[in-house]
Parts: structure tokens; C-alpha cells; sequence
């Protein structure tokens, strides 16, 4: 009989300090930094990217194209965001002409290719990709499932017709799954 109590005090005084060292755990993922720029778990994709510094124009084709409604319909997903630089090719006129009214379908079209189906962490489209030889696809919600290239220490995120965007920052949390950094923006020539 004692050790049965002794058991049982045993276990009522580890499973508290174990639920406490989990909640330590998550408290401490409370937000994440891309460069100087905060990412919160607890907030969309557009929440997060709506008042930063480096991702002024894709936080434009989401509210030109209201892709954040749409994302949100799909449940959890990783999604591929090119940060200002990305667009530094385009020069004033030609970025203006992108980001115009008339142009929302082809850049909402364009933004959708970015987004995949489910949570996509590093280690496992690293994963994937060396199961498969180096290419690997996930299931999009755009016309287009973008290919995923590994060469060398880089993954790059391809589509047909298109400059690849290769991956420079991963795994940062948003509420339905995962934000990877790209250098560029998957828009068909």
C-alpha cells in the first residue's frame, strides 16, 4: 500500500511540472522574426505581412486580389511569399501596370501558385525531395502545381514559363500552417 501512495504522489507531482514545461515550450514560439519584420502563429498570412517592411507589394496583391478570404477557405496551408526585393526587376511603370485593378485575376492567379495544401515545414519538403529524387510536387489550389527543385543547399519553387523562386527563409507560423520566404514571384512570361 505505501508504495502505491508512493507511486501515486509521485506522478501527481511530475505531471504538473510536465504540463508546465510544454506550456514553457509554446510560450516561447510566441512570434518569430524575418529580418526586423514580427510573424505571429495567432495571425493570417495578410495580418502578418500587412504592416512590414519587406513585403509592402505582396501585401498589395492581397488586398487588390482578396486572396487572404480565399486562403482562408482552404484550411491549412504553407504559402511562398517574395519579399520586396523580388520585385525589384519591375521598374515604377511596369510594377504600377501589375499591381493595377485590371490586372487582379492574372495576379491573384499568380499569388494562388504560391500557396500549397497542408503544413510544409523544411524537413519535410527536404524530405520529399530526396525521396524522390531531387523534384517534388504538392497539390495547389491554382491552375498550376508548382515543382519543387533541390540543387545543393538551395530548393527552388518552380512553375512552366516562369523565373524559379528559390527558398531563402523557412518555417515561420501563421494560424492554418507555415510561411517560407521567396526571391522571386512566380508570374508566367
Amino acid at each position: 500500500m505505501k508504495n502505491i501512495i508512493t507511486v501515486l504522489l509521485l506522478v501527481l507531482t511530475v505531471s504538473p511540472l510536465l504540463g508546465q514545461d510544454y506550456q514553457a515550450g509554446v510560450a516561447s514560439k510566441s512570434y518569430q522574426l524575418i529580418g526586423n519584420d514580427t510573424i505571429f502563429p495567432t495571425k493570417s498570412i495578410y495580418e502578418n505581412i500587412k504592416n512590414t517592411t519587406q513585403f509592402t507589394v505582396i501585401t498589395q496583391i492581397f488586398e487588390l486580389t482578396n486572396a487572404q478570404e480565399e486562403i482562408d477557405k482552404l484550411g491549412m496551408v504553407t504559402v511562398f511569399l517574395p519579399t520586396d526585393a523580388a520585385f525589384a526587376a519591375y521598374d515604377e511603370k511596369a510594377l504600377k501596370k501589375l499591381l493595377s485593378a485590371s490586372n487582379a485575376e492574372a495576379l491573384k492567379a499568380a499569388l494562388m501558385r504560391h500557396v500549397i495544401i497542408g503544413r510544409v515545414d523544411q524537413n519535410s519538403l527536404q524530405r520529399n525531395l530526396q525521396q524522390n529524387g531531387g523534384s517534388a510536387y504538392f497539390r495547389s489550389p491554382a491552375d498550376i502545381d508548382p515543382e519543387f527543385k533541390s540543387g545543393g543547399s538551395q530548393i527552388q519553387l518552380r512553375i512552366p514559363n516562369a523565373a524559379a523562386a528559390t527558398i531563402t527563409g523557412t518555417n515561420y507560423y501563421h494560424k492554418l500552417g507555415f510561411i517560407h520566404v521567396v526571391d522571386a514571384f512566380l508570374l508566367e512570361e
